[in-house]
């Protein structure tokens, strides 16, 4: 919307609503001294003389006046002169008149008449400011005579029905013929908030949201939702920021702290979980500072020189980068297990030093321009500029997908090969794979959400600051019923939502497998003095609860050559090693590994203890020892 119709559309509902609601004569007029306190006060033709009705009073004038005065600045140079203010002032605050009358009418002896500016203040208010007010047309036709709403020179009235004069001439309020000075400046009401400044442009760099060319600001955060809505956002973030933060310090602490045996497996998982930690910190920060974080002040956006907005945006910049990048490797991780590739043990140095020094260079770069802050429709902290937002995130995030695209359609096509060539076992290459390909899927689906949700509401970024421009104006001339369609809320929450449902898809597909059960059981914290004496408690409870149960069980007898031996049942064991140098779980030695693994298996023959190598999948059952005993006929 230009700033002419802006102005075209506050001037006419401004002018209409008095003109139209006013009559030629109207009994329950009168005249009383000006006592309002706007800025009209130095324009008024006549302080001590007030038009007003029974519908409409000063009351109703100031308000009007000052909503109108709150877009003073928002005027063109041309416009903001004395005469324009006259216009406006006399306008609302019109000098009023009495005229005598003989009682002859309802026993009335006076009436009361208001002043009209001139046509041609009119006009030339139009030309001067660029609207488009009409200052023609006439109210309809009564017992008075014809009566016009901008008189060339004067109203003439016919009061005789009414017991008065039957010409009595009323002149037209000509702006130039009287002095008017005064202080107008910009009244801002809410949600606006009035900022007096010295250094315009220092203040916008500084991130006060300045209305267009006014003296107020907007509200931080803008109108873009309610504030309802807006506290659902904040309630969102610090509710699953707090539940995927506690998900993603699971494996951070299992598989960087308690782990012993590092692997690319581990490593991969727990870098993954380590930038997924450092976006869901920064949810902390917004989550303990609230909205001082991103609006430091009223009607003041975050910016990098704000400490607390500054390490929200740095951190989630940071985990951000880093997460779509081992993600991208996750899939090409995928494709080298079904490949069954061995990567040389410098591989996880090459990508963890490679993927965190793009991290870095792109989290640091927007540091020299001074672009981390608050932007408009967020909840915290980020880049402010779409180029540089394209720049270090967007464009690094559109060649991961790409990259993951490509190595997801591999890995499909591996697992194709693999069915149609074992036939029989292509429902357990189908189990195996499952675990880390659905991941991999659900992180991409929501990559991809993320990615054509920012660009399409990117495009549309200047109509959404429009309308919520042409919303306070709106609000500023009819105080309510204004709406403003902006961002689509349950897009907005969608989006928000995905950005930390990330941490909690880490750790079930990640965190809750056999092999952090088997890390935490071989960790500090279950083999210390204090670990197994409640251990050995609960061992010893266990125990004597299933005495009578284990001493009515019968061993297993097997025949063989006139002899019987019995192998204890203590004697079976799951074998959780492989031929591999870099695992030592049940699970493959990729990033994809829950549940993978698709080496050959090992096994022991109980009779002759001699190792034999199977070409099927690993069953991971190994008989340790055995012992014969004696046949009782025999004995």
């Amino acid at each position: 919307m230009k700033l002419n119709f802006i102005l075209y559309f506050v001037l006419y509902s401004s002018y209409g609503i008095i003109i139209n609601s006013q009559n030629p004569v109207d009994f329950t007029a009168k005249c009383e001294p000006y006592s309002g306190s706007s800025a009209c006060r130095g324009y008024i033709y006549n302080l001590d003389s007030i038009y007003i009705t029974s519908t409409y009073t000063q009351v109703n004038a100031q308000y009007e006046i000052d909503s109108l005065l709150a877009l003073i600045d928002a005027l063109p140079p041309t416009c903001a002169v004395p005469n324009t203010f006259k216009l406006m002032c006399n306008q609302y605050f019109q000098p009023c008149v009495n005229v005598t009358l003989d009682g002859s009418y309802q026993n009335e002896t006076v009436v009361y008449l208001n002043r009209r500016v001139c046509k041609d203040d009119c006009e030339a208010g139009n030309t001067a400011c660029g609207t488009s007010v009409s200052c023609d047309g006439q109210y309809d036709p009564s017992p008075a005579g014809t009566i016009v709403k901008f008189p060339v020179t004067q109203n003439q009235y016919n009061l005789s029905s009414f017991g008065g004069p039957a010409n009595f001439q009323l002149p037209c309020l000509n702006v130039e013929d009287f002095s008017g000075s005064g202080d107008v400046t910009s009244v801002c009401f809410a949600p606006l908030i009035a900022r007096n400044t010295t250094d315009r442009a220092k203040d916008i760099e500084n991130g006060y949201l300045f209305l267009g060319d006014l003296d107020c600001l907007l509200p931080c955060p803008a109108p873009f939702f309610s504030d309802h809505q807006w506290e659902v956002f904040k309630n969102l973030t610090s509710i699953t920021g707090m539940i995927s933060l506690c998900c993603v310090f699971f494996n951070v602490f299992t598989y960087g702290i308690l782990n012993k045996k590092h692997d690319r497996h581990t490593m991969g998982i727990l870098f993954l979980s380590f930038s997924l930690f450092m976006c869901m910190i920064s949810d902390i920060i917004l989550a303990s500072g609230g909205w001082s974080v991103s609006c430091p002040e009223p009607g003041k956006a975050g910016r990098q020189n704000d400490a607390a907005c500054a390490a929200n945006g740095i951190l989630f910049q940071y985990g951000a980068v880093s997460t779509t990048l081992n993600w991208a490797t996750m899939a090409f991780d995928l494709w080298l297990v079904i490949r069954k590739v061995r990567p040389s043990v410098s591989y996880v140095k090459y990508y963890i030093t490679i993927i965190n020094a793009i991290t870095i260079i792109l989290t640091i770069a927007p540091i020299f321009d001074k672009q981390y802050g608050y932007a408009n429709g967020g909840v915290g902290c980020w880049i402010l500029s779409d180029r540089w937002q394209n720049g270090v995130f967007w464009v690094p995030l559109t060649i991961a997908l790409l990259a993951g695209t490509t190595f997801i359609c591999l890995v499909i096509y591996e697992i194709y090969k693999i069915v149609k060539n074992v036939g029989s076992g292509s429902k357990r290459v189908f189990h195996l794979n499952l675990r880390p390909f659905v991941i991999i899927l659900f992180i991409f689906g929501e990559y991809i959400y993320l990615f054509i949700y920012h660009f399409y509401t990117q495009r549309r970024m200047d109509g959404y600051y429009q309308n919520v421009t042409d919303y306070v104006y709106c609000i500023q001339m009819r105080g309510s019923n204004c709406e403003t369609h902006t961002v689509s809320f349950g897009g907005q929450f969608v989006f928000l939502f995905f950005l930390r449902l990330l941490g909690i898809e880490v750790l079930i597909f990640y965190g809750i497998n056999s092999r952090t059960k088997r890390i935490w059981q071989q960790s500090f914290l279950a083999n210390n003095m204090l670990s197994r004496y409640f251990k050995s408690k609960f061992d010893s409870f266990t125990t004597s609860k299933n005495m009578s149960s284990q001493q009515s069980s019968k061993p297993v007898s097997v025949q063989s050559k006139g002899a019987s031996q019995s192998l204890d049942s203590s004697a079976l064991s799951v074998d959780n090693s492989m031929d591999s140098d870099d695992d030592d779980s049940d699970e493959g030695g990729g990033l994809s590994a829950p549940g993978v693994s698709l080496g050959r298996y090992r096994s022991v023959n109980p009779l002759t203890r001699e190792n034999g190598v199977g070409g099927g999948w690993r069953t991971g059952i190994t008989i340790k020892s055995w012992r014969p005993v004696k046949d009782p006929q025999e004995q």
